[in-house]
């Protein structure tokens, strides 16, 4: 039977604002994506890392993550391999902008918009672009500590 735990109880409530901003971010990040795919994919192809396919596979795959983070921040009540996946997906979708970004700069890409908050907020591929994907990372490290993640990491299975 598959039952729902409670969030990892947090000692200072005002530090709650950075991760529902983050939710919040993630949410608006993931919605601005949707909204023009097509425009959000190619501008993922356009960094050159990947071939086409993976590179529209990996657009879907950040936009996943995106929304799979957003459980984990928001303090729902999820089941222990819920809360793994979301503690999980709320490092790994900043890791996969820094990664894309830093290896976009590296081989020179030609994409004319980062695509972070798709085209509605064109940004382009650049050190600029790398600071704000750096600055998520580093806002998800820091939630991911503050509401448990590495307990729900290490959560034991329960028969």
């Amino acid at each position: 039977m598959i039952t729902k735990t409670a969030p990892a109880p947090v000692e200072n409530k005002n530090a709650l604002l950075v991760p529902y901003a983050l939710a919040v971010c993630f949410g608006i990040m993931a919605l601005l994506q949707l909204l023009n795919f097509e425009g959000f994919a190619q501008n993922i192809i356009a960094y050159t890392v990947l071939p086409t396919a993976p590179s529209t596979t990996l657009a879907v795959g950040i936009i996943a993550l995106e929304i799979f983070a957003i459980p984990f921040l928001a303090r729902l009540w999820l089941s222990k391999l819920a809360r793994l996946c979301s503690a999980v997906a709320v490092l790994l979708a900043p890791l996969v902008w820094v990664l894309l970004v830093g290896f976009g700069i590296i081989r020179g890409s030609t994409a004319v918009n980062a695509s972070l908050f798709g085209d509605f907020l064109a940004m382009p591929v650049g050190e600029f672009t790398f600071i704000v994907s750096l600055l998520l990372l580093g806002l998800a490290i820091w939630s991911f500590a503050l509401l448990g993640g590495p307990k729900a990491i290490r959560a034991k299975r329960t028969k």
